[in-house]
């Protein structure tokens, strides 16, 4: 009987301690991992990259990842940060950790495999790990539900933020995988998001441009892209063949990668691509 009361308290104490959680999230797949893990009532501040699901805008917003400060995510006395490494690059991980606060960081995701570790990672972290497996292993289902195409679509990825803000999507990012995972080719070959020229863009003969709502957008719409350098000049630019996706769909390379993946496969396909 008393080592049934003593388990019995240990699971109490341990329910407790996850029920006070606070964690702030920086990074799109961090913050959708920790709600499609039913911790979104935990969650009490994200960083600008998440946007989904709806109900994080009522959230303290701390900005873009890679500018957070220290003080500002402490000021919101949490017990847990989830983070991408790319928020890390001046040491917050470890000023946070010095406060006494627990954190875990996860590399973005260029492959589904990844996808799967840090989902994997962020439940265990914040005590749902079989959650967090089953979740990874329904993502990987999702991803493996999606038909590659016949032939492989010459596609451009563009990072737009206005127009002094225009990156091409090479090697080694996020959608540079999902373009692979569905047979399309990417016909940037530089590794990472690099700025772009007009010169490269019209030697690069896409066929197709993915861009996102909220890069659209900062440029005035799907006319803005057009006039940007180099891309009226190209076969996609010629005939408007502009693919527009949600940006967290796009981008964050979390729990919705099949989704993401069905979405482009059917936009490129609805352009045209075979």
């Amino acid at each position: 009987m008393k080592t049934l009361l003593t388990i019995a308290l240990l699971l109490l104490q341990s329910a407790g301690m996850i029920a006070s959680q606070r964690i702030v999230s920086i990074g799109g797949i961090c913050t959708e991992t920790l709600y499609a893990l039913g911790k979104g009532s935990s969650v009490v501040a994200v960083d600008a990259t998440s946007t989904h699901p709806s109900a994080v805008t009522s959230l303290p917003n701390l900005g873009y990842f890679g500018r957070i400060d220290a003080e500002a995510v402490l000021a919101l006395k949490p017990t847990h940060v989830a983070m991408i490494a790319e928020a890390d690059a001046r040491g917050l991980s470890a000023r946070l950790r010095a406060a006494g606060i627990r954190v875990v960081v996860v590399a973005m995701p260029d492959t589904p495999d990844q996808t799967a570790e840090a989902i994997r990672s962020i439940g265990t972290f914040v005590g749902e790990g079989a959650a967090a497996a089953s979740l990874a292993t329904k993502t990987l289902a999702d991803v493996k539900k999606v038909e590659p195409f016949a032939s492989s679509p010459a596609v451009l990825s563009l990072y737009i933020r206005g127009t002094k803000t225009l990156l091409v999507n090479g090697t080694d990012t996020g959608v540079d995988g999902l373009l692979r995972r569905i047979n399309a080719r990417n016909v940037a070959s530089v590794k990472g998001a690099l700025p772009l020229t007009a010169e490269a863009v019209v030697a690069m003969k896409p066929d197709y441009i993915v861009v996102t709502k909220n890069g659209v957008a900062s440029v005035g719409g799907v006319d803005g892209v057009l006039s940007l350098p180099g891309i009226a000049a190209t076969p996609a630019g010629k005939a408007r063949r502009i693919v527009v996706l949600d940006d967290a769909l796009l981008l964050t390379m979390g729990p919705r990668l099949g989704e993401a993946l069905q979405e482009l496969r059917a936009s490129l396909l609805k352009a045209g691509a075979r």
